[in-house]
């Protein structure tokens, strides 16, 4: 891939012989850019001989394999972006300035890397996506209303528009409800458990 074209020479003696190369060309070089069979006829008088050489192509592009840690969730800020091949002569460099074959990341975003195979020249180009799953919950709590006489504890009910919370009353783990029979302050705090991303909502119990 880095030696796109090269140059064929044609000597012998005497000197004053004239050439002539199987696809044109009559000097004693010739500049080829493709693979396959030349052949160049040497002539000195009556006589003259011919040589063949074959030129291969070796432009074999690099195969890699692009993988992401994690995208970006509130419990987890950044990300690690890997490479991995079977060629070992391989050099890498991140769209965010990475020359090596993991990248470490901070925000969502299409990543791109250039694997090049040293020895050869040939490179490959493959893009990640990391995205972005910061989405907060929301809560509310139903069911407060003040302790009297009549009414000696109430029961406290935290929705969320989350499938799969995590419910902390007053920084200690709970249910759903909680069942109160004292006046103060009470907080829910629920945390999508699939991003880490949390909610607080708090209600007022009086007497």
């Amino acid at each position: 891939c880095a030696d796109n074209s090269l140059v064929l020479t044609a000597s012998g003696t005497p000197a004053g012989m004239t050439y002539a190369w199987s696809n044109g060309g009559t000097t004693s070089t010739k500049t080829v850019s493709a693979a396959g069979e030349y052949t160049v006829t040497a002539t000195y008088g009556v006589c003259s001989a011919t040589k063949s050489v074959n030129i291969t192509s070796d432009t074999n592009m690099p195969t890699i394999e692009v993988s992401k840690s994690n995208d970006i969730t509130c419990n987890k800020q950044n990300a690690t972006l890997s490479v991995s091949s079977n060629n070992a002569n391989l050099a890498y460099s991140w769209s965010n300035g990475s020359r090596v074959a993991t990248a470490v990341i901070m925000a969502a975003n299409t990543y791109e890397v250039t694997a090049t195979d040293t020895n050869l020249g040939c490179f490959v180009v493959k893009s990640i996506v990391v995205e972005n799953k910061v989405t907060h919950p929301t809560v509310t709590i139903e069911g407060a209303q003040d302790l009297s006489c009549a009414i000696r504890q109430v029961e406290l009910n935290a929705i969320s528009d989350i499938q799969s919370p995590s419910y902390k009353w007053n920084n200690v783990a709970g249910n759903q409800t909680k069942v109160v029979n004292t006046i103060g302050a009470y907080t829910v705090k629920v945390e999508d458990t699939t991003n880490g991303c949390t909610a607080s909502a708090s209600a007022q119990i009086n007497e």
